[in-house]
């Protein structure tokens, strides 16, 4: 019994880094603007490089009755916390923007460690030392259904509904 969640950055978030580009390659191609070729281009490549990172960036969990794994690949190797060391794991609705001060790898004071790509469900993790993780998921259902058959079938009194 497994469950596997991979998530990516919103493909509009990635193309969001293209728009000064191309506004600058309008007004250069309407005659608005004489600019060099040379910082246009260096611009677009900065810009290449920034979408590639975000398009290669992606969030990847595991939970099984041995623990929950996550990792913000490729930055982060897997990482991997025993259901013994979790007080709390309980599904949860939240604000990226207003607890966490948005997407990625986030961190803030009382709130913990966010990873998250989109959205606004996690995993809401508190661990035995008082330390708190919210994992961020795409599919809140699938992942409500799964905790509550790990639960039934494995006792594991850290999963709140």
């Amino acid at each position: 019994m497994k469950y596997r969640e991979e998530q990516h950055f919103n493909p509009l978030i990635i193309a969001l880094v293209f728009i000064p580009e191309i506004l600058m390659l309008i007004l250069v191609l309407t005659g608005r603007e004489k600019i060099a070729i040379t910082p246009l281009a260096i611009g677009l490549a900065v810009s290449v490089a920034v979408a590639l990172v975000f398009k290669a960036l992606k969030l990847e969990t595991v939970i099984d009755e041995t623990g929950i794994s996550y990792r913000f690949a490729p930055f982060q190797p897997l990482k991997t916390y025993p259901w013994t060391g979790i007080r709390k794991a309980k599904l949860r609705e939240y604000s990226p923007l207003m607890e966490y001060g948005g997407w990625g790898y986030r961190f803030a004071f009382g709130a913990g460690t966010a990873v998250n790509m989109s959205g606004h469900n996690g995993l809401q993790l508190e661990f035995n030392s008082g330390r708190k993780l919210l994992i961020g998921t795409r599919k809140p259902m699938e992942l409500a259904s799964f905790l509550s058959n790990l639960q039934s079938e494995y006792h594991l009194d850290q999963i709140v509904s």
